[in-house]
């Protein structure tokens, strides 16, 4: 199955929800990295309620060897279509770049 990659999809709305939720729409399985497992299973109790496709990938995207985790983790997936990054640290920390 194809596959989209949302990064940041912690919060229940906004950006990340929203691209999250239309990636869904679009048939693709949606693997969710954020820092809190809690809001991540809401995410993706509300994307199978409409029928979609949802994976939970708890992932703090400052610590590089936890997005080459999530990464890792999904490829098994199925190919990957998209890749959405949205990350709200909210502190001043650099992003990895892989």
């Amino acid at each position: 199955m194809d596959t989209a990659r949302v990064v940041g999809a912690g919060a229940l709305d906004g950006i990340s929800a929203a691209v999250a939720t239309r990636f869904a729409a679009a048939g693709l399985h949606l693997a969710q990295a954020g820092r809190t497992l809690e809001r991540l299973e809401q995410g993706a109790l509300e994307i199978r309620a409409v029928d979609g496709i949802a994976s939970v990938h708890p992932t703090d995207v400052p610590k590089q060897e936890q997005v080459i985790a999530l990464f890792d983790a999904t490829q098994s997936i199925g190919e990957q279509r998209a890749v959405g990054l949205n990350p709200g640290a909210n502190m001043a920390r650099k992003v990895c770049i892989l």
